[in-house]
């Protein structure tokens, strides 16, 4: 029989996706919360216990701690008691000793202005009422394992009990939780023979009925299906290195000579991580080329190209490592076939930094552009500087940069930022007239035009006419050229066919 919650999801799914999300976000945010509030084996102050655990849930913004406090941690106590909820001791105490939070001045953190607070460091020295305050590298040994296995144990329930599917249970926590990754797709990186060790570890140690794994986190294990290593878990993996449907965060269509795709992760707006990168630059290093004759990148949803980089999503990198970033950008800017950047929405940050890796840019009038990084202390780092200077010039690169503000797409039309800034309702007629011409051109032609002109804008001029003259000779040679004096001569369309 259904339960409830099934019957409920069930209808929402019908009728509205936002309300599917908001009703998986009360089945798995409480999860968490608790979670945290219960892990104070070892630890002597509960409250720095909470401040611990905020620090190394890098994975969502903001933490539950900081969002208990603002929303009221009486609100919670109140919505756990009143749904018969079990209520962690801690919340219990807080509530007792009127600490609510920001209201009151004092709650998990600490936000009265005085000079010293009376919850302690560790280490016996007071700390200011400055509220969260803490770093990443604070996180200490807090046992982050245990907070996510029991949030995939109740996803492995909800996807089990014919709840939701996975892509359902990741879509609600992206969307009502703001994890950058779907709990999911995060136990299926963390291994599922992982997850359903540490559970079964904890349900023997404590007892405790909350970490008696589900049946079908159990199964998974046992058929062998653990997870991306294993090509199988919550979700199945092409283990095909050259399959185009093997990627998470894009999706990837050939049909045609046309290669289309689209940035996946429209709960995030798109934003550029880690993971999406290695993906990109993945797909356009191993492609068939001889397959393709132009490429069209765009993001999913109707909000963002991409909006910027996604910080969470670098959560952990080192300073060394996000000096490669570059690469990515570069493998599609080097693509031997022309690419073209259709955009809807936000192109900020990271977002632009991959349109301007592309060779054309198309954009709908209601779009805008900017690399506001300057805003958070940093720049560019993706290609952005040098590509905007190139584009736009020193006076108009260096406005964008250094103001870190946002232009509309008339104005990016005008700076010769994008190629075409038109009406949405023109928009997919406009690119399919570019798209048309990419593929029908000459591919040998067009490769060898590419290359002239990215590397002789960064050569001589005597240098660049040299390389333009050497690849004017050498496409005299190709059948391309013989097809298409032909069919200027008989006035016909050329077939070109990249011989």
């Amino acid at each position: 029989m259904c339960s409830d919650l099934q019957w409920l999801l069930y209808y929402e799914r019908l009728v509205d996706e936002d309300a599917l999300a908001t009703h998986l976000t009360d089945e798995l945010g409480p999860v968490e919360a608790y979670e945290i509030s219960r892990h104070q084996e070892g630890h002597s102050n509960e409250t720095l216990f909470v401040t611990w655990g905020d620090r190394d849930l890098v994975i969502r913004r903001p933490p539950p701690g900081e969002l208990a406090d603002l929303t009221g941690i009486d609100v919670g106590y109140h919505v756990r008691k009143e749904g018969g909820s079990p209520i962690p001791p801690i919340t219990e105490e807080k509530v007792e000793a009127e600490e609510l939070g920001q209201k009151t001045g004092k709650g998990f953190y600490d936000y009265e202005a005085r000079e010293t607070s009376e919850t302690s460091q560790a280490d016996g020295e007071a700390v200011d009422g400055d509220g969260a305050d803490y770093q990443p590298e604070d996180a200490g040994d807090f046992d982050w394992l245990r907070v996510q296995a029991r949030m995939i144990n109740r996803a492995a329930f909800l996807v089990g009990e014919g709840v939701a599917k996975p892509e359902e249970v990741d879509t609600g926590v992206q969307f009502g939780l703001g994890f950058p990754e779907g709990i999911c797709r995060r136990a299926d990186k963390i291994g599922l023979d992982t997850v359903l060790e540490k559970l079964e570890t904890l349900h023997e140690e404590t007892g405790a009925d909350r970490f008696e794994p589900h049946s079908h986190l159990a199964e998974l294990v046992k058929a062998g299906t653990t997870g991306e290593d294993a090509g199988q878990g919550f979700y199945e993996y092409d283990t095909d290195d050259e399959g185009l449907d093997s990627y998470h965060n894009i999706n990837v269509e050939l049909d045609d000579g046309v290669l289309a795709i689209e940035l996946d992760r429209p709960s995030r707006m798109n934003a550029i991580s880690g993971d999406l990168l290695e993906e990109i630059d993945d797909l356009f290093s191993t492609v068939d080329t001889d397959d393709v004759r132009c490429v069209t990148i765009e993001g999913v949803g109707n909000r963002a190209f991409s909006a910027g980089a996604d910080i969470g999503g670098f959560g952990g990198t080192e300073p060394t490592d996000m000096m490669d970033v570059t690469p990515a950008f570069e493998t599609v800017n080097d693509f031997p076939r022309p690419v073209v950047a259709k955009i809807d929405g936000y192109c900020l940050e990271a977002g632009l930094e991959l349109a301007l890796a592309c060779d054309l840019r198309l954009a709908t009038e209601r779009s805008s552009f900017g690399a506001p990084e300057i805003g958070l202390g940093l720049i560019p780092g993706g290609g952005g500087t040098q590509r905007l200077m190139r584009v736009l010039g020193e006076t108009r690169a260096k406005e964008l940069v250094f103001r870190g503000n946002h232009i509309e797409a008339e104005r990016a039309e005008q700076w010769g930022l994008v190629n075409r800034a038109v009406a949405r309702e023109e928009f997919d007629d406009v690119v399919a007239e570019f798209v048309d011409d990419l593929h029908n051109g000459p591919p040998i032609g067009l490769k060898v035009a590419k290359k002239v002109m990215n590397e002789g804008q960064d050569a001589s001029l005597e240098a660049a006419l040299a390389m333009e003259s050497q690849g004017f000779g050498l496409l005299f040679t190709t059948e391309d050229m013989r097809e298409g004096t032909a069919a200027f001569a008989e006035d016909r369309e050329p077939a070109f066919d990249g011989q």
